[in-house]
């Protein structure tokens, strides 16, 4: 038997239109899930402020939207950010968001996230 997903980041695609056609919403209502939190990187489903309440609140209390929680965040003098979250099963990783400006002017960002636990 599968396992069901606890969290919104767990859902494939096709299993998000179908937990939308399950709750009497429109199939579209998928894509504008998926781009706030992709593209928009909504942390919070009261973030999606064109889905209607009565769904956000829904989703809310039926679906966790990410599996991750931010334990503690520091962001160091040069602009770095880092961070450390609690996995569902409570280990926790580290991760760390760096800024470089280029010869050209232009902005690079660097993401590097623990592969340990622990």
């Amino acid at each position: 038997m599968p396992k069901t997903p606890k969290d919104f980041t767990e859902l494939t695609s096709a299993q998000l239109n179908e937990l939308m056609a399950g709750m009497g919403e429109p199939v579209y209502r998928a894509k504008q899930l998926m781009k706030w939190v992709y593209r928009n990187m909504a942390m919070d489903y009261e973030e999606m402020t064109d889905l209607p309440l009565a769904l956000r609140q829904k989703l809310s209390s039926e679906l966790k939207l990410h599996s991750l929680r931010v334990i503690k965040q520091v962001t160091g003098k040069d602009g770095t950010v880092k961070a450390l979250f609690s996995l569902p099963d409570d280990k926790t990783i580290e991760s760390a968001l760096m800024y470089y400006d280029t010869e050209k002017g232009e902005g690079r960002h660097t993401v590097c996230v623990s592969t340990q636990v622990g």
